[in-house]
């Protein structure tokens, strides 16, 4: 399945001509998109309600280090989610039970890059905050083998699960 980490943040009728109609035609090859509910529950069902099969992935919390992504907000994007059915959150932890969590920002070493990146470990992520998915990005597209290194990730992963 492929997701379209686009991170969809407009009014609804943007956001729905971006999806289907922008140059990128993501309407024709993705199977979930990202999407900002900043612009609130309205621009997030006309979005929802344009996709067809296509999942959404509500932005509920950040792990870039001084986000503005609140409690207040998460607790909004919960609301939000449920109330259009999104299929999920992306997130630090497990938010709801009747929809999946997404966890950006996992690296096999924790820390803080010089951008603001805040990594977390495999086994906090699935093991400690119950998320259902995790995400690599650099871990994987920066190491010498990219498909050991991918490897890796997925057997920490399961192993998070026990």
């Amino acid at each position: 399945m492929i997701m379209e980490d686009r991170k969809f943040a407009d009014i609804g009728n943007t956001a729905v001509l971006q999806y289907q109609q922008g140059t990128h035609r993501i309407i024709e090859w993705a199977d979930f998109v990202t999407v900002h509910g900043i612009m609130g529950e309205a621009s997030v069902a006309a979005l929802a309600g344009s996709m067809g099969d296509c999942g959404i992935f509500l932005l509920a919390q950040a792990s870039s280090a001084g986000n503005l992504l609140d409690e207040s907000y998460t607790t909004n994007m919960i609301y939000i989610g449920n109330e259009t059915h999104v299929s999920g959150f992306i997130a630090q932890g497990a938010l709801d039970p009747s929809r999946l969590t997404m966890t950006p920002g996992v690296k096999l070493n924790p820390g803080v890059d010089n951008r603001g990146q805040q990594y977390r470990i495999p086994e906090t992520v699935i093991g400690c905050d119950g998320s259902d998915i995790m995400i690599v990005g650099r871990g994987i597209y920066q190491a010498a083998d990219p498909a050991k290194a991918a490897e890796l990730y997925r057997k920490r992963g399961w192993f998070a699960l026990a």
